[in-house]
């Protein structure tokens, strides 16, 4: 008997080849995990590149050497208190002072994304999701004349930026004395700081002025690195970089940053940016690059615990002077009309106490004043019915639109409920009455009268045909929103309970029996008399 095995050259080979594979895959994915922790690692140890850009007017303004003077003190200042976390090149451009009063104008109104506009790009497209993938859908609008704003992003960031942060100064001068004006555009997010404005009649404190606002603009940039239900750690850009002036600190306990979305293609380039509407990160705890947050949040999962390759979640530190926000309450359903009346509260996470703000007028608005809490949690109320949870910062908008289901249909549906019970109590109550007396009538022998009363209450059950009323209204209320919906099926599932309960026909039944047995018993007592 021969033992021997042949030899198999392709089986060696084939062999190896499922080695070097597996091999080269996991090179890869050690590789790749290396890429990601260096990429994080990198962004605490990576310097901000910033441009700050002095707009000349043609005329008025400060002098050409006073604007010189302001351009050598923003570098000295940034080279003497910031350090190594700015990398800073500062420029003079001419410009028309028309149109550096058009790019301080907008405010705190102004910017490219708006922190409760769910879909906002820089492209002048509306984003959606198709649900489906990672890649937003965009629908182009047609073009039109850009602002100033939009046209100083386009010279200095371009289409393929390298620059982090984009500096707007404008120093202006009158009878009165001179304005600073400072906005920050923020190139990773595609968003606009509110302005920061302060006003001097001494030549010589224009440059530090200006620098001072230029600091107070400043909103740090940090990476989302992980979020739960209600927590997330972020980390900031920049945070484990010295500054040259030690008690310089731009993170605090107490700071909100809005979480931002940005979408890039296979080169990195931005393809969409979305700010999460309604959610704020307020920070707890910070060590040397990371902060602690809490999620305040008026959706049901406002930030995504998968990481995806193009996506990046972003957070953008909130700068802004405290004042009053008009909200303007609108439906769900089109056309979105004005929600009138409705029932407005606010509390402060900090605090349980809930104060009442009072009710939205004809256009469906209600002023919100500031507090010493900067971030207030609305409740907005349609009767007792809680319509929508929505934080805000009072005074980063003057104005926004909140977008909530509207509650008309369930009041309706309520109101005819109602009425539907009202009738079911009135209806038993009097079929009651009617069947007690019936049954004293078998008792006391009298069958006609009592069967006259059963009659009656069959025509009293008859002409008020509660399951027909409550058919109808099931098919005739259509609702969009699926929590209204749910409401309106509970309502209608618990009234059909009870019409089900009280309008069972045993009770009438148990008196014709006993009828029945009435007319036998007085028949037989009949008979009996006539046969003696």
């Amino acid at each position: 008997m021969n033992c021997s095995r042949r030899f198999h050259p392709r089986r060696i080979y084939r062999s190896h080849g499922v080695l070097f594979g597996a091999a080269l895959l996991g090179a890869s994915l050690l590789l790749a995990s290396a890429r990601v922790t260096m990429a994080q690692s990198l962004w605490e140890l990576s310097p901000y590149r910033v441009k700050i850009v002095l707009l000349a007017p043609h005329t008025g303004g400060a002098s050409h050497e006073a604007l010189a003077n302001v351009q050598q003190s923003l570098v000295d200042g940034c080279t003497a208190t910031v350090g190594a976390t700015w990398e800073v090149a500062v420029d003079t451009v001419p410009f028309e002072e028309s149109h550096i009063e058009a790019v301080f104008a907008t405010g705190i109104d102004g910017g490219v994304n708006d922190d409760l506009a769910s879909n906002d790009t820089t492209d002048g497209a509306n984003v959606t999701d198709d649900g489906e993938g990672d890649t937003p859908k965009a629908t182009s609008r047609a073009p039109a004349r850009l602002p100033p704003q939009t046209t100083l992003v386009n010279s200095h960031v371009g289409s393929k930026p390298t620059l982090d942060k984009l500096f707007i100064v404008a120093v202006l001068g009158n009878d009165s004395g001179y304005r600073v004006a400072v906005r920050e555009y923020d190139v990773r997010t595609q968003s606009w700081s509110p302005v920061v404005e302060r006003r001097t009649v001494i030549l010589a404190e224009l440059g530090d002025i200006a620098f001072r606002s230029v600091i107070d603009a400043f909103a740090p940039l940090a990476l989302i690195v992980s979020a739960e239900h209600k927590t997330a750690t972020i980390r900031v850009r920049g945070a484990a970089l010295p500054t040259r002036d030690p008690t310089l600190q731009f993170v605090a306990p107490g700071d909100l940053f809005r979480p931002v979305v940005r979408h890039n293609d296979r080169d990195g380039v931005v393809r969409a940016v979305q700010t999460i509407p309604w959610t704020y990160l307020l920070v707890d705890s910070y060590d040397d690059t990371d902060l602690d947050c809490r999620i305040v949040t008026g959706l049901r999962s406002p930030i995504s615990a998968r990481r995806r390759g193009r996506v990046e979640q972003l957070a953008i530190m909130m700068r802004f002077t405290p004042g009053p926000t008009r909200v303007v309450l609108r439906s769900l359903s089109e056309p979105r009309v004005p929600l009138v009346g409705c029932t407005v509260y606010a509390y402060s996470p900090q605090s349980t106490e809930t104060v009442l703000l009072g009710r939205s007028d004809r256009s469906g608005a209600i002023d919100v004043p500031p507090v010493d809490d900067p971030l207030r949690i609305l409740l907005v109320k349609n009767g007792t019915a809680l319509l929508a949870k929505l934080p805000l910062v009072p005074g980063y908008r003057r104005e926004v639109e909140a977008i909530v289901p509207d509650d008309r249909a369930r009041l309706t549906v309520e109101a005819e409920i109602t009425g539907i019970q009202e009738a079911l109590v009135d209806f038993i109550a009097e079929r009651e009455i009617l069947a007690s007396r019936a049954h004293s009538k078998i008792e006391a022998g009298e069958v006609d009268q009592a069967e006259q009363l059963l009659d009656e209450i069959n025509r009293l059950m008859t002409s008020n045909n509660f399951r027909y009323r409550l058919r109808q209204l099931r098919h005739g209320i259509v609702v969009d929103d699926a929590r209204n919906q749910q409401r309106i099926s509970q309502l209608m599932d618990d009234t059909q309970d009870l019409v089900d309960e009280y309008l069972d026909a045993h009770r009438v039944d148990e008196l014709r029996e006993s009828l029945r047995e009435a007319e036998k018993t007085a028949r037989r007592e009949t008979n009996d008399a006539l046969g003696n």
